[in-house]
C-alpha cells in the first residue's frame, strides 16, 4: 500500500517523511478511526483518506515534537474519518420533507426548526477548511486556547484568530 502513496509524492524527502509517519503512526491513526467507526474495514478506509490528506499537507507537517505530531495526527484522523463517514452515508437516513410535514406536531415546530439550524451549522462546519474547523471544534469540546495552540503548533494569538474567523464564517452562513 505504501508504494501507492509513494507514487503520489514528488520528492525523496517527502517520501521519507511520509514513510516515517506511516510506519510510526499507522497504528495510532487506525485506532483513532476505529474508535469513530467501530468497523475495521471503514477504519482502514478512513485511514487511507487520512493518508491522502497527509500527502497533500506533507510539506507543512512538523515532525520535530513527537507528542504534538501524535496529537495532530489523532485530530486529523478523527476529522477525516467523520468526513469519510458523512460522504459515505450521505443523507439516505434522512426523513423526506413530506413525511416530516405529515407527522409534525405544531408544538414541536420549534424543535424541528432547532434541528434544521443544527443541521445547517454542522454542514457549514463540515465544509469549513480544517485550519478553522479543528480549532473551533476543540474550543467547543472545552479545550483552552493554550491547549489548542499547543496541540496544533500555533501561537495563542493564531489560535484565537482562527477560532474568531471560524465563528465569523458560521455567523455569515446564517445571515445570508
Amino acid at each position: 500500500m505504501i508504494s501507492l502513496y509513494f507514487s503520489l509524492i514528488e520528492t525523496d524527502e517527502q517520501r521519507e517523511t511520509f514513510r516515517s509517519l506511516y510506519e510510526n503512526y499507522y497504528g495510532l491513526m487506525y485506532h483513532t478511526a476505529l474508535s469513530v467507526t467501530h468497523d475495521r474495514q471503514l477504519a482502514e478506509d478512513a485511514v487511507h483518506e487520512t493518508c491522502l490528506r497527509i500527502i497533500e499537507l506533507i510539506d507543512t507537517i512538523r515532525t520535530e515534537d513527537k507528542k504534538q505530531l501524535a496529537a495532530y495526527l489523532r485530530l486529523l484522523t478523527r476529522s477525516r474519518t467523520i468526513d469519510y463517514l458523512r460522504s459515505r452515508g450521505g443523507r439516505e437516513d434522512a426523513c423526506p420533507a413530506e413525511e416530516i410535514e405529515a407527522i409534525a406536531d405544531p408544538r414541536q415546530e420549534d424543535v424541528f426548526l432547532t434541528g434544521q439550524l443544527l443541521e445547517q451549522a454542522l454542514g457549514q462546519l463540515a465544509a469549513m477548511p480544517e485550519e478553522y474547523r479543528i480549532p473551533l471544534t476543540l474550543q467547543v469540546k472545552g479545550y483552552t486556547i493554550r491547549e489548542i495552540a499547543q496541540t496544533l503548533g500555533l501561537t495563542e494569538g493564531a489560535a484565537k484568530t482562527r477560532i474568531h474567523r471560524a465563528r465569523q464564517m458560521l455567523r455569515r452562513s446564517f445571515e445570508g
